[in-house]
């Protein structure tokens, strides 16, 4: 079986903040599925967590100017988040969440706001949170609504509470 296509591209400073120098040439890197080797030495980075297309996206995002997210880069925006927080990449980070909170809806709202949880994100956390306490009453009756209420009460009560003081219902 095929590890699938191999992305080429040069070396580039992912992280913004190397942790070693790297030489003015800049080296190919050779990507096949989630590894990312270097052709001219021994040096694996394995990003275990993408998937092929959400690796090619985070390629194709290090070698954009980095002004914004590409229609594929939006695509895979919540795996990008995850790994932009992981490998220190705060810019994609930024994106990525500014991508998150203006995709806002009743569909994803919760799992948004579980996302916030995985790297402690304050912004991203308050935009989905008071997105689901301004929509409780759909959100509630929604089947996710109760998965996510089975995978997470402590927040779930959260929700309640400030839905409740919201509307001046006291427990």
């Amino acid at each position: 079986m095929g590890v699938g296509p191999i992305l080429n591209f040069k070396k580039k400073l992912i992280t913004g903040r190397p942790k070693k120098q790297i030489r003015k040439n800049p080296e190919t890197f050779c990507c096949r599925g989630h590894h990312v080797m270097l052709k001219r030495s021994c040096e694996t980075v394995t990003f275990s967590e993408l998937k092929h297309e959400e690796l090619e996206a985070l390629v194709k995002f290090i070698y954009s100017d980095g002004s914004g997210l590409s229609a594929k880069e939006k695509e895979h925006v919540r795996s990008l988040y995850v790994t932009a927080d992981k490998y220190e990449i705060p810019h994609l980070r930024d994106l990525c969440r500014n991508e998150l909170v203006k995709s806002l809806n009743l569909s994803n709202a919760l799992e948004v706001l579980e996302l916030s949880l995985i790297p402690l994100d304050n912004a991203l956390h308050d935009a989905a949170f008071c997105y689901i306490i301004n929509n409780l009453k759909t959100i509630a009756n929604s089947l996710e609504f109760k998965l996510f209420a089975t995978r997470n009460t402590d927040l779930t009560v959260e929700i309640i509470r400030a839905y409740m003081a919201r509307r001046n219902i006291y427990y």
